[in-house]
């Protein structure tokens, strides 16, 4: 007569200790991979946090140094302002300091009469800080600046992106809009600048530009019936 054993199947501790014997290596190096994650992660946080406090910083330092030397306009200001100014756009390209920086010397360089680097400072402001509540209000500065260069298209062109721009806040739209009116009277189209008076007067009806659109829109329809008459 034979006699027949069951075999009792291996108990879940078992099994995972033999799991966990047969592959020790592959889940060491498993470990030190997460480990390593974490780590580095922690390291680019701490680092990424100390870049923006230096930027802060440098944004700070460098609204005090503009203020300073609007209070006294000497020459060694005005040096000190600039290197301060490029260090920032060099270290912290897009960053806050950089956005200060490119705006302060858009300023700076309006001040002074500097037309044409007032416009590339505003330019390179948009480019580098596009999609942000910036580039609205250095579009608009840097149509400004194209305007004393005597470019009426360059600087109807930059209007008239100010005016494209819907997906950030835009509180230079309006005022483009009046400027695009302007622009376009003087170069003798008032059915265009009465198209775009009527544009700021019809989105923009709360804005403080809007009363000036209006006053326009008056003043050459009446010289126009004028004419006719």
């Amino acid at each position: 007569m034979s006699v027949h054993t069951t075999k009792t199947p291996p108990s879940t501790t078992e099994r995972l200790q033999t799991f966990l014997g047969s592959n020790r290596k592959l889940l060491t190096i498993i470990s030190i991979v997460i480990i390593g994650g974490i780590v580095a992660s922690v390291g680019i946080s701490q680092w990424l946090d100390a870049q923006a406090e230096r930027s802060a910083e440098a944004a700070e330092e460098i609204q005090e140094l503009w203020e300073s030397y609007r209070d006294e306009s000497t020459d060694e200001a005005e040096a000190t302002l600039r290197s301060a100014i490029t260090e920032a756009v060099e270290n912290h390209p897009r960053r806050y300091a950089s956005l200060r920086a490119l705006f302060v010397l858009g300023e700076l360089e309006f001040s002074l009469g500097n037309y044409e680097a007032s416009l590339e400072s505003y330019e390179k402001l948009a480019a580098l800080h596009g999609r942000s509540y910036i580039e609205p209000t250095a579009l608009a500065a840097a149509a400004a600046a194209a305007e004393e260069t005597g470019d009426i298209e360059l600087a109807r062109e930059l209007h008239g992106r100010v005016v494209e721009i819907q997906d950030v806040p835009n509180l230079e739209r309006p005022h483009s809009l009046f400027s695009l009116g302007r622009l376009a009277e003087t170069q003798g189209d008032v059915d265009l600048a009465l198209e775009y008076y009527n544009r700021l007067v019809d989105e923009h009806g709360s804005s403080s530009w809007t009363n000036l659109g209006r006053n326009r829109i008056i003043w050459l329809t009446s010289r126009g019936s004028v004419s006719e008459g």
